[in-house]
């Protein structure tokens, strides 16, 4: 499979899952009512994810130096994997537990997507064979 196809795929899940905050909100305030999911746990759910890019964004651009970009990638996508899993089996008891057991799933979740960036990027910029390319590859 072309790897630009899957960089690009990649890419793509990790805006979907930063950006599908919108439609869950709606979801989670019917779901619980205002009561529990107020403004407040609302903003932490919705912040989560952004808030774990970037952590997951400087510590794997450290890491990445370090360690390589092979592992490193695997350690994100196993991020990403325990991260999307635990935000779809979120379960606490009661309604409250639930939702701030899904904002340490969306952290877990954002340092997996913000891992890749840096990552992505630097391999991307490596591939290219012309400084042009480079700069468009890095930026898309």
């Amino acid at each position: 499979m072309n790897k630009y196809l899957v960089r690009g795929l990649g890419f793509f899940n990790d805006a979907y899952d930063l950006f599908v905050m919108n439609i869950i909100n709606v979801v989670l305030t019917e779901q619980y009512g205002k009561h529990v999911y107020t403004s407040y746990v609302k903003s932490w759910v919705s912040a989560a994810a952004i808030i774990g890019a970037v952590i997951g964004q400087l510590l794997f651009g450290f890491l990445g130096d370090v360690f390589g970009r092979k592992v490193n990638m695997i350690a994100t996508c196993v991020l990403l994997i325990v991260g999307s899993i635990l935000c779809t089996v979120a379960y606490g008891g009661d309604g409250s537990a639930t939702l701030w057991f899904l904002v340490v799933a969306r952290v877990i979740l954002g340092i997996g997507i913000g891992g890749e960036y840096p990552l992505a990027a630097s391999s991307s910029a490596e591939d290219s064979t012309s400084s042009a390319e480079r700069n468009t590859r890095v930026a898309t």
